[in-house]
């Protein structure tokens, strides 16, 4: 088992350790300075995908820290939001205009599906809120005219109309 420890020194820095937690005394595997985006368009979920440490700017190998090419873009202009859902499911969107253009990847970092969810800034009524339950993962996107519930699995879509006073506001 392994645990990750960041400790941040700066609003776009951090020191990033690996402990293998298996045995009787910690084992440090490995540490290094992390550099995340400071502005990233949502608020990012660090966690391990497979056998690598996530960030929305990085992604590293849990036991040797060696840099992984990540699947979804790293350009701070694409303003990726990346969520880890357990040990074998992440979702990373890049946010244009209009839509999240989001992609599901497994614990090996092969695409699983691809989704344009509608989402124009000036009609958001809130954040994404992502459920996760025994038998779903699922992401709700609302606007003023209606909501779209991803299903972080399957990358299905759903949109259902907006009715003002409903739970999350649909």
């Amino acid at each position: 088992m392994v645990l990750v420890q960041a400790d941040q020194f700066s609003p776009d820095q951090a020191q990033v350790t690996t402990w293998d937690i298996s045995g009787q005394e910690p084992k440090q595997l490995w540490t290094g300075e992390w550099t995340y985006f400071a502005d990233n368009y949502n608020t990012m979920n660090n966690g391990i995908l497979g056998n690598n440490f996530v960030s929305v700017s990085a992604l590293n190998d849990i036991t040797s820290g060696k840099a992984v090419t990540t699947p979804w873009s790293t350009d701070p202009q694409d303003r990726a939001a990346v969520t880890v859902f357990g040990s074998d499911l992440a979702v990373a969107c890049t946010v244009t205009a209009k839509t999240f253009d989001c992609a599901g990847y497994d614990g090996e970092l092969q695409e699983l599906w691809t989704q344009e969810v509608d989402f124009p800034s000036s009609e958001q009524l809130a954040m994404p809120v992502s459920v996760v339950s025994e038998n779903a993962v699922k992401t709700l996107y609302c606007t003023r005219q209606n909501c779209q519930i991803l299903d972080n699995v399957t990358g299905e879509l759903t949109t259902a109309d907006h009715h003002p006073g409903h739970a999350l506001g649909c």
